[in-house]
């Protein structure tokens, strides 16, 4: 069985409010639930329209409110941009809030300039990002917590609420790099992968040793590697047309466009962007084998066959839970809600 979800990054394109994407977005994950998607997953970024989930508890907090059973993923939130203590808490909230449907992600992020904007060191984010991680499950767990090091220093320090599911909610861990995907392993995380079919592929087996090394060393038990084996997630842009032509022309130009704003945003440094800026930023070029690479390794676009056959491959590798990003670029509410019909009726089925 492969499990699907949504993802939501919250782009903001040029003549859409911030009001309306919030709102549609809201609709979005009320449909996901209505429709038997497992997770709702939300992202954070900061300081521009590329990303408008700069608070991802607040927006899954609203998003728990709207619906019944869909988990509330985050994918992820950026541990080097949160204090511990603020972290626990926001998230045990909408644990609490939504009965216990939270799986907490945590990733260690990528973006120098929003790690500028918010004063967060990006050099050693890496480190920030585990001990964090190691203190926010001791905050979960624990009474108090008592924490002296060069990063932060804690006397007593609790967090209330404690979450809705005890010990805490599931854990899933952003990774790439074979160091990171072991070390997720070796704690006994979940796991969420980017890259294409061949990288998660190598990225899985490694993630499987590690499990088996982690049971076998007595660092995690079986139940727990089980979970792990059965959970692991991957990211994939997903629009479903009957016509592939005409699927592959709107993902093509989507992706196009999101990359270039990518591109520009990372080249402007850790100045923020105002709506103006965003509106007649002048974006870069990219090249077309670039997107083209995209477009192969990352993106099923096409009719339902099409689209289930790759589905198929991803399970059959190890997959336990497609993250489906429906909406990009100039894809809009009205498209991305119809691939998510498409898939509820014609695709997850047949992973059931």
């Amino acid at each position: 069985m492969m499990r699907f979800g949504t993802f939501h990054l919250l782009t903001q394109p040029p003549g859409l409010t911030a009001e309306d994407l919030l709102r549609q977005t809201l609709d979005e994950a009320a449909l996901a639930d209505e429709l038997g998607f497992h997770t709702c997953w939300l992202t954070e970024h900061h300081g521009s329209r590329y990303g408008l989930s700069s608070s991802p508890a607040v927006l899954a907090a609203a998003i728990a409110e709207r619906t019944q059973r869909i988990r509330l993923g985050f994918a992820a939130h950026i541990t080097p941009m949160h204090h511990p203590v603020q972290l626990a808490e926001q998230v045990a909230i909408v644990d609490q809030l939504s009965g216990g449907r939270v799986i907490a992600g945590f990733g260690a992020g990528y973006s120098p300039y929003e790690f500028s904007m918010v004063g967060a060191d990006f050099d050693n984010r890496h480190t920030i990002h585990w001990e964090i991680l190691g203190l926010v499950r001791q905050l979960w767990t624990q009474t108090q917590v008592n924490h002296h090091s060069d990063l932060f220093h804690l006397d007593g320090a609790a967090s209330f609420p404690k979450p809705h599911q005890q010990p805490h909610p599931p854990i899933a861990i952003t990774a790439g790099h074979p160091d990171s995907v072991r070390s997720v392993a070796l704690g006994g995380h979940r796991i969420l992968l980017l890259g294409g079919d061949d990288q998660v592929r190598d990225s899985l087996a490694i993630y499987w040793a590690t499990l088996d090394e982690a049971v076998e060393s007595g660092e995690i038990t079986e139940q727990v590697a089980v979970d792990c084996r059965g959970s692991a997630g991957v990211l994939r842009q997903i629009h479903l047309d009957d016509d592939p032509s005409r699927a592959m022309d709107t993902v093509r130009e989507s992706t196009a466009w999101s990359l270039r704003v990518a591109k520009a945003l990372a080249s402007m440094g850790p100045v923020p962007l105002t709506d103006a800026d965003f509106d007649g930023l002048e974006l870069p070029a990219v090249d077309p084998d670039q997107v083209q690479e995209i477009l192969e390794r990352r993106v099923l676009a096409g009719a339902t066959k099409h689209v289930t056959q790759r589905l198929e491959g991803l399970r059959d590798i190890g997959v336990g839970e497609v993250l489906c990003w429906t909406r990009w670029g100039y894809l809009g509410h009205e498209q991305a809600t119809e691939s998510m019909r498409r898939l509820a009726a014609h695709v997850m089925p047949s992973f059931q």
